[in-house]
């Protein structure tokens, strides 16, 4: 039973470690994701419109905006960075996703190790 326990303990490790480093393999790509996301999105305005301007939006507008916004996320989930760091991440969340089960398998799931792969993941 102490072999068994101190197995699964190391197998619990090695299951967050292997998520931990490819999370870290992952941050240069969404580093480069948020640094271009926050300076499109920091620069942009409605330009003043009049308030009659804006009265004037109708459904057919917030349509054609809606598609645009589809449109662009499309366009930018395809580009290289995000690529990449989902290469990265999936990996990342199997792993997880791996020591929790291994944890709920033998009654050992512990507020610690939620904690750090919910912190993991979050950052």
């Amino acid at each position: 039973m102490k072999v068994s326990c101190v197995l699964t303990d190391a197998i619990l490790t090695c299951l967050v470690g292997l998520g931990q480093s490819w999370l870290w393999r992952s941050q240069p790509y969404l580093a480069r994701i948020h640094a271009r996301e926050s300076s499109s999105s920091s620069g942009g305005g409605s330009g003043g419109q009049s308030a009659q301007g804006t009265m004037q939006y109708a459904q057919q507008d917030e349509d054609y905006d809606a598609t645009q916004t589809s449109a662009d996320v499309l366009q930018r989930l395809s580009t290289a960075d995000y690529v990449e760091a989902r290469g990265y991440l999936l990996p990342s969340t199997e792993f997880f996703s791996r020591a929790i089960s291994v944890a709920e398998e033998i009654d050992t799931v512990t507020g610690d190790l939620l904690a750090s792969v919910c912190m993991i993941v979050r950052v």
